[in-house]
């Protein structure tokens, strides 16, 4: 039976939840969130936004933003806060200067230090440091972490609360910004104070990750896991906590000291990722994976963990055959095999040229799919000061490629403009890299040297907005062009996928600030390079009949159809994109699956071929794609042109849920997961890879 309800898909669910939230649809290049001299929700009338900071965005397009506040009754005690449209009805005040800080006694009050990033999880839910002020309570501000939950913000933790488990000892003012996941959990870094605590014992890492509460992840003074006994953290500097998924899992570098600890194993890097606390990942004095026999590991640098769990980072090695030159190299354990060498000092780099080598590497990205973007210094032949950094990705799904390069041409711009630096990247679950950049050559001076660019789903890089570019900041059916005179991208570099503020989704929407030669300025999400929203499919699940049984005991196939339409031909399905499952379990979990096998024939007898598909009714059941509760199944899928679509239509289990006892669970569900935005960005990635 062919469903009568036309559903969202993957994709489009995300985008049905942007437009109700923002009135932004897919077929607009730039929308504005907030603009300066326009009302500032949540404040009373004749108060007005000024300048905004810090925006970043999450995967439903919604966005979040720091603001300084101008008008009536605004003063230096009131006029900042922190807006987001998380809630899914549109711009809202999450908190003001002044405002009554949650959790604290009567007369605390927020005030202004903007020192970072708001975070905006895929949830909507905001979290940020903060600072406070008020009776008994320093003049300069007091910090604190407030995030959403259950009841409006929370104080998550403040200098001078009771550290959780240890007696006598309390939090500093040194709270490092947290990281924030989807599951509305944070982590962070702090120093502690009060009895028993000393210099050898005061960095400390917390994470609400388990779900129970503020824990302990690690402590200066506290034994090394997977170390022998007697080994324990002597440092957790410099930066802490990196990374947090939404798994609750964390990844931490950490010094080490105590029995047989030398100058040349006193390095590690722990994880969470593998389900079981935090577990020792690599030491110096390891074994380099990817390295000639006697080439270990002498430093490692902050790892970041990803959704499943893996993570990258870098390290330096030292032994036969290495010198200053390749003592460098990027680890990761995004294909899934363990940790891997991803590139190396004194390898060529691609895209560069003969005699071009890797020099140096910045920290690493990893995102949900376990592909990294990297940061790198050259030498060799030919380089010089203006072209000795370039940015590296494994987005295409064929290994490491070249994104930009300093002194290459910078795309969108005039012959004999090159990249000059950069000044941030990301990349996200679809494989694309965004690049806030600055320019040099032709023309350029500091009135249009700066500007953004972003990979397109084929993997070219496109120019996103720059300095001196006109810029429509009217939503309506009117124009308001406005030159821009100082550009930035939201966010800060990441994998998306790590808790971290982001500038560029998954679906591949940016957000940015723009500063314009009149004196306003704004935030603004562009959506030029984002994923498209899928058209709709007619879906006929048992194909001939009108009830759609499927029993998910049986270990037979399940057919599904794609039925021809005057504007659809199955002839230009490309079989290799297509998942099916329940949108629900997928949406929690659950991952989609493949076909077994395809036919043409024509099924609704209207003269046009359609398409037949056999699942494996184990494999639905298995991975979580089918279960008890199920009333629907959705397919997504691509065009050989790679346009996506999507089609859905009911399903009734049978026998009913009691005859099943306990022999089906659908509960527990295996990995790899994959999440109904993750099935979108699996989409973008094949569409990528086919490209290259």
């Amino acid at each position: 039976m062919i469903s009568k309800r036309r559903h969202c898909s993957v994709i489009a669910i995300v985008a049905s939840l942007l437009t109700a939230g923002s009135g932004y649809g897919q077929d607009i290049t730039f929308r504005t969130v907030a603009l300066s001299g326009n009302p500032a929700p949540g404040t009373s009338a004749g108060v007005s936004f000024a300048n905004m900071i810090f925006p970043v965005i999450n995967n439903s397009g919604q966005t979040a933003f720091r603001a300084i506040l101008t008008g009536s009754g605004v003063t230096s005690g009131n006029d900042a806060g922190v807006w987001s449209e998380g809630n899914g009805i549109g711009l809202s005040l999450v908190l003001r200067e002044g405002d009554p800080a949650p959790g604290t006694p009567a007369g605390v009050t927020f005030v202004p230090r903007f020192i970072d990033s708001p975070i905006l999880n895929d949830a909507g839910q905001t979290a940020s440091r903060e600072f406070i002020t008020g009776p008994g309570l320093s003049s300069n501000g007091e910090a604190g972490i407030w995030a959403d939950g259950n009841s409006g913000l929370e104080l998550v933790v403040r200098q001078d609360d009771p550290a959780p488990g240890i007696a006598g000892a309390r939090f500093s003012n040194v709270i490092r910004p947290p990281v924030f996941n989807g599951a509305g959990q944070t982590a962070f870094a702090t120093f502690l104070l009060g009895t028993g605590v000393n210099s050898t014992n005061d960095a400390s890492i917390w994470s609400g990750g388990s779900g129970a509460g503020l824990m302990l992840v690690a402590r200066e003074g506290s034994p090394a896991p997977d170390t022998d006994p007697g080994v324990n953290f002597s440092s957790l500097e410099p930066l802490g906590v990196q990374s947090l998924n939404d798994s609750g899992q964390t990844a931490l570098r950490a010094s080490l000291t105590g029995v047989g600890v030398t100058s040349s194993n006193d390095v590690g890097i722990w994880s969470e990722g593998g389900g079981g606390g935090l577990a020792l990942v690599a030491r110096s004095r390891d074994a380099a994976p990817g390295t000639p026999a006697g080439v270990n590991f002498s430093d490692l640098r902050d790892p970041i963990i990803n959704g499943p769990g893996q993570i990258a980072f870098v390290g330096e090695v030292t032994g036969p055959g290495v010198n200053d030159n390749n003592n460098l190299g990027i680890w990761s354990e995004g294909t899934g095999n363990g940790l891997e060498l991803i590139a190396r000092a004194g390898r060529t780099a691609p895209g560069t040229g003969s005699g071009v080598r890797y020099f140096v590497f910045s920290s690493p990205f990893i995102n949900g799919t376990g592909q990294t973007a990297f940061l790198a210094f050259l030498n060799g032949t030919g380089v010089n000061g203006s072209n000795d950094v370039g940015i590296w990705s494994e987005g295409s799904g064929l290994g490491v490629a070249l994104v930009a390069r300093e002194g290459n041409p910078a795309p969108g711009t005039q012959p004999g403009i090159s990249f000059s630096r950069f000044d941030r990247y990301i990349i996200n679950a679809g494989g694309q890299v965004a690049i806030a950049g600055r320019l040099d050559g032709t023309g350029v001076d500091i009135t249009n040297d700066r500007g953004i660019w972003a990979e397109d789903q084929a993997g070219t890089l496109q120019l996103i907005a720059r300095e001196g570019d006109l810029l429509d900041v009217d939503d309506g059916p009117g124009t308001d062009f406005r030159t821009i005179s100082d550009i930035s991208l939201g966010g800060i570099s990441t994998g998306n996928d790590d808790g971290r503020p982001s500038g560029m989704n998954d679906l591949g929407q940016l957000v940015f600030r723009a500063l314009f030669d009149d004196g306003s300025e704004g935030v603004f999400v562009s959506n030029l390079v984002a994923l498209p929203e899928p058209i709709s499919i007619l879906l006929d699940i048992k194909p001939g009949g009108s009830a759609n049984p499927v029993n998910p005991m049986s270990k037979g196939v399940l057919s599904v159809a794609i039925l021809s339409t005057d504007e659809f031909d199955v002839n230009d399905v490309n079989i290799d994109t297509l998942l099916f499952g329940d949108p629900l379990l997928i949406d929690n979990g659950g991952t989609a699956v493949s076909p077994l096998r395809s036919s043409l024939i024509d099924i609704s007898g209207d003269g046009l071929l359609d398409l037949t598909l056999k699942f494996s009714t184990r494999d639905l059941v298995e991975f979580g794609a089918l279960g008890s509760d199920t009333i629907e199944g959705i397919l997504t899928g691509e065009t050989f042109d790679g346009i996506p679509f999507e089609g859905l239509d009911s399903i009734r289990i049978v026998p009913p849920n009691r005859s099943h006892g306990n022999s089906l669970q659908t509960s527990a569900i295996p990995e790899p997961t994959t999440s109904v935005l993750a099935l979108a960005a699996l989409c973008l990635a094949r569409s990528r890879r086919r490209s290259v």
